[in-house]
């Protein structure tokens, strides 16, 4: 990706940040879509300050990304289907991880695996979750990561 590109992709991030979620959160603080959205914003705005080395962007991003999935996933019936509801654990587990937050990570992700949200193969090929790769627990739930 171009560097104008990235930057054009970043605000378009802001914009949905800002115009989107944040406007919908306005009327119902409690819409759990609103909240999925939101963290799902925070999540790739922190990979994108990860690839430019901008820590103090990164911990920004991930603390609401986080904190916005944990009130998301409060309110799991406004999350839609059960294959919606994965998605947004995958995501906050992938936040977590770049958080360095292994272990709560790894965790969410076994719950994820035990109720069939996700596969081991799913878990292996996430760069989100490369950290976990020399982890036990982690090797334990997904076998060996090469």
């Amino acid at each position: 990706m171009q560097i104008s590109d990235a930057r054009s992709a970043l605000q378009l991030v802001q914009q949905a940040l800002t115009e989107g979620y944040d406007a919908a959160l306005r009327i119902d603080a409690t819409n759990a879509s609103a909240l999925a959205g939101k963290a799902d914003a925070h999540l790739l705005a922190a990979r994108s300050a990860l690839a430019r080395a901008a820590c103090d962007e990164l911990c920004h991003h991930l603390e609401q990304s986080l904190r916005c999935y944990e009130q998301a996933l409060a309110r799991p019936a406004g999350l839609g289907s059960f294959m919606e509801r994965c998605g947004v654990r995958h995501n906050h587990a992938c936040a977590l991880a770049l958080a360095g937050q292994g272990d709560a990570a790894v965790t969410l992700l076994r719950e994820l695996v035990a109720a069939r949200g996700s596969t081991a193969e799913d878990l292996r090929s996430d760069q989100d979750l490369v950290s976990l790769h020399q982890l036990p627990e982690f090797q334990a739930l997904v076998g060996p990561v090469l």
